[in-house]
């Protein structure tokens, strides 16, 4: 019986795509960032959000090309799991608020 049911070619290109359009994003967020007054942390996490996005697109695309080998899966389900702690990093930076501040104070309400 086959580890993974579904047709590899299609899930991994449809994986693929969802990976390459999540990179787009992210090179576009630290660009608004970087011409943005946002806080040199928000700009330095963004940088991370890409750098480990880049490390799972290599990370991925070996995996791939050769023929998805344990090892590697588990790498790369590792790699997410830093995919998304880099992110919600970037989004609590972004979020920080100067102390005794509330959001009507900021302007956000």
């Amino acid at each position: 019986m086959p580890r993974y049911p579904l047709p590899l070619e299609g899930v991994t290109q449809f994986h693929a795509d969802i990976g390459w359009l999540l990179a787009g994003l992210s090179i576009a967020l630290v660009l608004v960032l970087r011409l943005s007054a946002a806080p040199r942390r928000a700009v330095r996490a963004g940088w991370i959000v890409l750098a480990a996005l880049g490390s799972q697109g290599v990370i991925g695309y070996v995996q791939y090309f050769t023929h998805l080998p344990a090892g590697l899966v588990w790498v790369h389900v590792t790699g997410s799991v830093l995919v998304w702690i880099a992110v919600l990093r970037l989004y609590f930076t972004v979020r920080e608020r100067a102390p005794g501040q509330t959001p009507r104070e900021q302007g956000r309400w």
